[in-house]
C-alpha cells in the first residue's frame, strides 16, 4: 500500500543516512524508524519525516495500529514495542480527554452556581422586622445636638416626619451614601467634598420616589 497524506510508515532502515527529525541523531543501519509522511502540495509528492521509535510524534488520529503502513513486515518484538507505544497514546489521549471533560464540567457547575446566586440576589425577597417603638424613645436631639424641625432620632437613625400630603410605603429603596450614591474625599470638607458615582442616579431615585418607594440612605455624624 502505498503512502498517502498525512499516513505512518514503519521499516527498517536501508542505511544510516537517515537523521530523526526530533533528536536529530542519525538512525542506525537495519533499525527500526517511523516514518510521517505528508504531502508536499506545492510540489507535487510525499515528503517522509523520519524518527526513532522513541521519538515518534504519534498523530492524535491514529488510534489504532492498524493505520501504519509496513507494521505486518516487522519482527514480533518490534510489532509489540509499537503496539505499545500507540497504545499508550490512546492512553495519554483518553486521559486528557477525561480531565478536559472533568474541567468543563466543573465550570458549568460553577456557572449553575453563580446562576443561582444571582437569581436569588435579583428576586424578590420580602423581610419582617418587628420593632416596638414608643413615644418616649423617638428624640428631638442626637448626641446632644437639637434637630432640625420634623427630623427625630431613634436610638442610631435619624428621620424625618411624613409631612401633610405623604403617604406610608411598604416598598423601600435603602441605599449607602459613600462609594455607592457619591463618591466622597476624607481630605476635603464642603459642599465641594463630594460628588456623584454616576449621573444617572438622580433619574433613578426619582423614578423609584415615583414608584411609591421610600428612600432611605444612612448618614453618619
Amino acid at each position: 500500500m502505498a503512502p498517502s497524506e498525512s499516513s505512518v510508515v514503519a521499516e527498517y532502515a536501508k542505511s544510516n543516512r537517515s537523521t530523526c527529525k526530533k533528536c536529530s541523531e542519525a538512525i542506525q543501519s537495519k533499525t527500526l524508524r517511523l516514518g510521517l509522511v505528508t504531502k508536499d502540495k506545492s510540489r507535487g509528492f510525499d515528503v517522509t519525516k523520519w524518527h526513532h521509535l522513541t521519538c515518534f510524534p504519534v498523530p492524535s488520529s491514529y488510534s489504532s495500529i492498524d493505520k501504519i503502513i509496513g507494521f505486518s513486515s516487522l519482527k514480533s518484538g518490534d510489532q509489540e514495542a509499537l503496539t505499545k507505544l500507540f497504545t499508550e497514546q490512546e492512553d495519554n489521549s483518553e486521559e486528557a480527554s477525561k480531565k478536559t471533560k472533568g474541567i468543563q464540567n466543573e465550570e458549568q457547575d460553577a456557572d449553575e452556581r453563580d446562576s443561582k446566586k444571582t437569581k436569588l440576589s435579583t428576586s424578590d425577597v420580602k423581610a419582617a422586622i418587628n420593632i416596638n417603638i414608643s413615644v418616649s424613645d423617638v428624640k428631638s436631639t442626637y448626641k446632644d445636638a437639637t434637630l432640625l424641625p420634623k427630623w427625630k432620632a431613634f436610638q442610631t437613625v435619624i428621620f424625618l416626619e411624613r409631612d401633610d400630603g405623604q403617604e406610608d410605603s411598604s416598598k423601600i429603596a435603602a441605599f449607602d451614601f459613600d462609594g455607592c450614591l457619591a463618591k466622597t474625599a476624607v481630605n476635603r470638607v464642603g459642599p465641594d467634598a463630594w460628588s456623584l458615582m454616576y449621573p444617572s442616579i438622580p433619574d433613578k431615585l426619582q423614578s423609584l420616589y415615583n414608584n411609591g418607594y421610600k428612600l432611605v440612605c444612612p448618614f453618619y455624624l
